[in-house]
């Protein structure tokens, strides 16, 4: 299963690196994380074979309040990424920027977007030219703020939605 994790995150390093970077703590780092949380908790099975499953993986983990009633849908602009702006719940703000993920798991590869469009916008466009027609990509969106202390500025990001 470990070398099964490595296989499937590895080209997701750099989007991890962003939507971890909270769970880094002494020696761990935001991809050690990743691999953690992936190994005790993607695993589905089918009789005896088991799989990594999209719909489990996280591409980052936090303390934000989640989208609302999300969704993506093909566009002739390109993929849209639409959510209800829930704004003042919990840790919700309206100036929280969407970290969008998407994953090929079959080519590995993987378009995100750090700071997209603000949750109450409710809605992020990733152009067409990004994505290839008749490949199956796996879709996350999540959230994050700006945060600073005397030490450093960082984003506190919020579970994934597939």
């Amino acid at each position: 299963k470990f070398a099964m994790v490595q296989a499937y995150i590895k080209s997701l390093k750099d989007a991890i690196a962003f939507g971890f970077q909270n769970e880094a703590a002494g020696p761990s780092r935001p991809y050690h994380a990743c691999a953690s949380y992936t190994l005790l908790h993607c695993f589905s099975s089918e009789g005896e074979n088991y799989f990594i499953d999209p719909a489990l993986i996280k591409v980052s983990l936090g303390p934000l309040c989640p989208p609302e009633d999300a969704y993506a849908l093909a566009t002739e602009e390109g993929l849209l990424f639409a959510w209800k702006d829930n704004s003042g719940v919990s840790s919700a703000k309206p100036d929280d920027l969407a970290f969008v993920v998407l994953h090929n798991a079959e080519s590995k590869a993987v378009r995100f977007e750090r700071l997209g469009s603000r949750r109450n916008s409710e809605q992020f466009i990733f152009e067409k030219r990004i994505i290839g027609t008749g490949d199956q990509w796996h879709a996350y969106l999540a959230f994050s703020q700006l945060t600073r202390d005397k030490k450093k500025e960082s984003f506190l990001i919020q579970f994934t939605w597939v």
